[in-house]
């Protein structure tokens, strides 16, 4: 489980997830024997290296070391005046008032962490609650008190690494939890532990009964409900069987309904259709009538026509008859008048010697 509270900082220094560092930088204290093989008799490349990340270096380590120091006396780096505070030994141990302070936040920092966020960082654990600096401390936490460590069993090896941490700090009792989610108990008092560790294994196993009651109660219930969707089941079966009776026989009731249905709409459309036929026949009668009558009107007023014509030719032949009887009447009349003229002639002839022709030829034709 990864951290992320809030650094603390404090005189100069700062103390978060990684570690308890100085300003300016910030940056860890360097032990002070490695800082002598670092600057005497001259720099290393190490130290070289270590400017070059963080210039101000040697007033960080200053501040580790408890010693004051003025920004008017530095020049440069202030490499110079750093060798003369080494050679003086004054680097050699960090004072008491830094380590109180390096302990004050390092507690600070802790408690904005629970137990179960510190579980997968022992070192920070017994730091927390038994330890400082590594070293046994009987003040945090009481004499007769346990402390209870729980793990989600995400990563089995945090309990063995925890009980590792505790073996190193002498006097500090450790036990695993041998039932339920794993636990460490800690404490000063081992008889404590031991009895803690049991009361936990002990409620886990009533818990284990509790669940196995449960589970038991579960079962019965989960049969009880099985026996029940079985016989609801049992039941559906036979509703879904009458249904498909009920839906089978009402499906053949409206297969009846349709098939008479279809039977009454065949029998309306053949009597519809005789009717129509019926019907067309009937017009076809009347039309058939109708021509026949036209036919007739027709041909009686053709034969009205043609007897007209006929009379009319009649007509026309009687009076060419009258006609060219009038003119045989006439060509008579005239042949009669032409005789009597010629007999009048002859006759004058014969009684006077001359015929009025000859005396008026003017006024007599020859012919008629």
């Amino acid at each position: 489980m990864s951290l992320s509270g809030k650094d603390v900082q404090r005189d100069g220094f700062i103390y978060g997830l990684e570690g308890f560092r100085a300003y300016p930088g910030p940056m860890k204290r360097i032990e002070g024997p490695q800082l002598r093989l670092m600057f005497l008799p001259k720099l290393t490349y190490q130290a070289q290296s270590l400017f070059r990340s963080n210039p101000g270096l040697v007033r960080s380590q200053l501040r580790h070391y408890g010693v004051p120091f003025d920004e008017n006396n530095f020049a440069g780096r202030g490499t110079v005046m750093f060798k003369k505070v080494l050679e003086q030994g004054q680097c050699d141990q960090v004072p008491l008032s830094i380590t109180l302070l390096q302990d004050e936040m390092l507690q600070e920092w802790l408690h904005q962490f629970t137990d179960a966020q510190l579980s997968d960082r022992p070192d920070l654990m017994m730091e927390k609650y038994f330890s400082s600096q590594g070293q046994p401390n009987h003040t945090k936490f009481g004499g007769g008190d346990v402390l209870e460590v729980p793990f989600d069993g995400s990563n089995p090896i945090l309990p063995s690494q925890m009980m590792h941490a505790a073996s190193q700090l002498i006097g500090l009792g450790y036990q695993q939890a041998p039932l339920g989610p794993p636990h460490v108990f800690l404490g000063w008092d081992t008889d404590a532990v031991a009895d803690a560790s049991r009361q936990y294994a002990l409620r886990e196993y009533e818990k284990i009964q509790d669940v196995n009651r449960i589970t038991i109660q579960r079962d019965m219930a989960v049969q009880e409900l099985a026996d029940r969707e079985e016989e609801r089941i049992k039941k559906e079966k036979i509703d879904k069987e009458i249904d498909k009776l009920v839906l089978a026989r009402r499906r053949e009731y409206e297969q009846y309904l349709h098939d008479r249905e279809e039977q009454q709409l065949r029998e309306e459309n053949e009597l519809g259709a005789q009717r129509e036929e019926a019907l067309r026949e009937n017009e076809k009668q009347r039309i058939d009538q109708e021509i026949q009558l036209e036919e007739q009107i027709q041909f009686e007023e053709q034969m009205e026509l043609d007897e007209q014509d006929h009379l009319e030719d009649q007509m026309q032949f009687e009076e060419q008859i009258q006609f060219e009887e009038q003119i045989q009447l006439e060509e008579q009349i005239q042949l009669e008048e032409q005789i009597q003229l010629e007999e009048e002639i002859r006759f004058e002839q014969e009684e006077y010697g001359t015929t009025l022709w000859d005396q008026f030829p003017g006024c007599y034709s020859k012919s008629f």
